[in-house]
């Protein structure tokens, strides 16, 4: 049969028990929570990967084009400065022919 003291104390350790049970409830849900978190930031960090190579890809491409841009209007510049000049040509031998 249980003393008084000793029911005090499975009390006591009974409330023990619970207050630690307790605890380790708050601490699960707590780590669910943060396990949650973790993984959203984590798809997060993925999603922002894959933009950031999508968009290196196509600033690379970007460059790309306005480097070919960059090509075709320094061959449009030099073939109209040789049509120009050969246009003079033509002005100055009219200018010689006919006088």
């Amino acid at each position: 049969k249980l003393t008084a003291d000793g029911l005090a104390a499975e009390e006591a350790h009974q409330a023990e028990i619970r207050k630690l049970n307790h605890e380790r409830a708050t601490i699960a849900e707590a780590l669910r929570d943060q396990t949650q978190r973790t993984k959203h930031f984590e798809n997060v960090l993925a999603e922002l990967q894959q933009a950031h190579q999508a968009a290196t890809i196509q600033a690379a491409a970007l460059q790309h084009r306005v480097e070919q841009t960059e090509q075709f209007t320094s061959r449009s510049q030099a073939i109209m400065a040789a049509r120009m000049e050969n246009m003079h040509k033509l002005q100055n031998w009219a200018l010689a022919s006919s006088s």
